[in-house]
């Protein structure tokens, strides 16, 4: 998660998280970030050296199918739930899924360095 649903944020749907999900820590993927409002947006990037900075969640078989729902339903139609490769900090690679933004980013501020709690 790169943005509202970070570690550490202060939302209903962050709380949920950390009710029902295992922080195995933050990690990177390849995208570029954008503000969108006052939540970010994700869009995926080939380049190696655009990355997106966010919070890797495990979350429990028996649960899963339920909160992915509600996680979809919070990022609404603006949002597509697609699988990434995440990058974490002691450089292991896992697969994951991300929220990609699904409109345009064409006037769109970016945020270059690609972290959403470090923004400015």
């Amino acid at each position: 998660m790169y943005g509202s649903l970070r570690a550490g944020q202060n939302n209903a749907m962050a709380a949920l998280l950390r009710r029902h999900a295992r922080h195995l820590g933050r990690g990177r993927v390849c995208g570029r970030l954008y503000e969108v409002d006052w939540y970010p947006g994700m869009v995926p990037s080939a380049d190696g050296d655009e990355c997106v900075a966010g919070d890797v969640f495990e979350l429990a078989a028996e649960t899963a199918e339920r909160l992915l729902a509600e996680l979809d339903a919070y990022e609404g139609d603006g949002f597509a739930r697609a699988p990434v490769e995440v990058v974490l900090e002691d450089e292991t690679r896992c697969a994951a899924f991300a929220y990609l933004y699904a409109g345009g980013v064409a006037g769109l501020a970016r945020v270059a360095h690609g972290d959403w709690l470090r923004r400015g």
